[in-house]
């Protein structure tokens, strides 16, 4: 393969056996790897590969090599679709190979899909590039930062859930020594739910290193206590609960971190009435840490005010950070721990709620992805609640699995399904519930 041996990679037939039966074959050239930003030309050389056989009538290795060849003559004939199409093939196969993962990264580059490029690089970077490519990936992932000026986001699901109410299964509850029985809207209910969101970020250039920032973030999901498909038809917007939230502010980008801070402002309606509204300050900051680690923080302050419970009037202050390592070319873990802060007139609601979240995101064989993710918060009310005389003290405890499957997408919308445990466990018996939940729905973020 004269095209790969300029740009200082062995040939795959150069290769030992046992190499080209694995994912070293395409690790073997990454040393040499002509990766440059935007405008680069195709690899010199690729267009004139000998003409290669359908690859369906190819096995192993020979498969591989086939569609990598496809995927290099289409890039240096800028067919960068057609280049994404056989990198993903390859892909698809074996997850775990750096080289086509960052070809792949650059054909999306080239189209403009800056989402997709960026996600194949970071995984591309944990898969032990050699400090000179590490070096030009992060060049790339610079270039999409400062070239991206807008970001659209969009999520439809469909969720049955065990406890769709999320409230105690218990029928008496014991207030002051007396038994009370719970009605049956005041249970655990089983019931559907149905959930669509769109996020836009609007960032404008203002000089080289300063962008603006405006962000919009709607929200509707309605439910209905039946547990059926069927259900579907008693979802009106008469029940239903919509969120408006957004944000305007400016945004600092220097090499390999950012800042950003500004003004928000929420409104929430629930049965056409409107229910909550908000205003408040935000303060954002990124930085990559190494070529493999990335540390996020955020800190919010929020005023609410409820529009028929005045006593509920306070402040909110949310702060929380996260960490995120890829461990390898398949493999990332983020660790986010978090903190809220909530003041209100009604002191028995007003709590501090420390915690934390753990996830493990893995790229799959076949283009599936998947996101495994716990958390633990822990709820501490400032005095005792003036009903049960008591203070209240939760244990809330989330455990979710999404499968994403990217084969398949239409207008860059991927299908999912996800299963979520959750489990509130209170000092006060009435707020203690478990829900089981079983999801299905369509995402742009995979």
């Amino acid at each position: 393969m004269p095209a790969l041996r300029r740009m200082g990679a062995p040939a795959l037939h150069d290769l030992p056996g046992e190499q080209r039966r694995g994912s070293g074959a395409w690790r073997a050239g990454l040393a040499g790897l002509l990766l440059a930003l935007a405008g680069m030309p195709g690899v010199d050389g690729v267009a004139a590969v000998p003409a290669v056989p359908r690859c369906e009538v190819l096995r192993g290795a020979d498969w591989m090599e086939c569609h990598f060849r496809l995927g290099m003559r289409a890039a240096a004939e800028r067919r960068w679709r057609a280049a994404v199409a056989q990198f993903r093939a390859m892909l698809e196969r074996d997850p775990s190979l750096a080289r086509p993962r960052l070809e792949l990264a650059r054909a999306y580059f080239m189209i403009g899909n800056d989402d997709q490029a960026e996600r194949h690089f970071r995984y591309a970077l944990g898969g032990g590039l050699p400090p000179g490519v590490q070096r030009t990936v992060l060049a790339y992932l610079e270039a999409i930062k400062r070239r991206r000026t807008w970001t659209v986001s969009f999520d439809f699901s469909i969720t049955p859930q065990s406890n769709v109410n999320r409230a105690t299964r218990k029928r008496v509850i014991v207030v002051g020594g007396i038994p009370w029985t719970l009605t049956e809207d005041s249970r655990k209910q089983a019931g559907l739910q149905v959930r669509a969101a769109t996020d836009f970020i609007w960032r404008p250039f203002l000089s080289d290193d300063l962008r603006g920032h405006l962000r919009i973030n709607p929200q509707m999901q309605a439910a209905t206590r039946r547990n059926s498909l069927a259900s579907l038809g008693d979802l009106t917007l008469a029940e239903a609960y919509i969120q408006l939230d957004g944000e305007a502010g400016l945004v600092w980008l220097a090499d390999r971190q950012e800042i950003s801070f500004g003004l928000s402002g929420g409104r929430v309606w629930y049965r056409k009435r409107g229910y909550r509204h908000d205003y408040g300050l935000w303060l954002r900051g990124m930085r990559e840490l190494d070529a493999r680690t990335r540390l996020n923080g955020e800190v919010m302050l929020s005023r609410l005010k409820f529009d028929e419970a005045i006593e509920r009037k306070g402040w909110e202050l949310r702060n929380g950070i996260s960490l995120r390592r890829q461990l390898n070319a398949s493999v990332a873990v983020t660790l986010a721990p978090a903190f809220t802060w909530y003041k209100v007139r009604e002191k028995d609601r007003s709590y501090i709620a420390p915690g934390g979240t753990l996830s493990v995101d893995m790229i799959l064989p076949h283009d599936f992805s998947l996101l495994l993710s716990g958390s633990l918060t822990r709820t501490l009310y400032r005095a005792d609640d003036t009903v049960f005389a008591k203070r209240r003290r939760d244990w809330q405890t989330t455990l979710s699995s999404r499968l994403t499957w990217a084969r398949f997408t239409a207008f860059d919308l991927a299908p999912y399904v996800q299963y979520t445990f959750e489990k509130r466990a209170s000092t006060i018996a009435l707020h203690e519930y478990t829900n089981h939940a079983f999801m299905i729905g369509f995402t742009k973020t995979y």
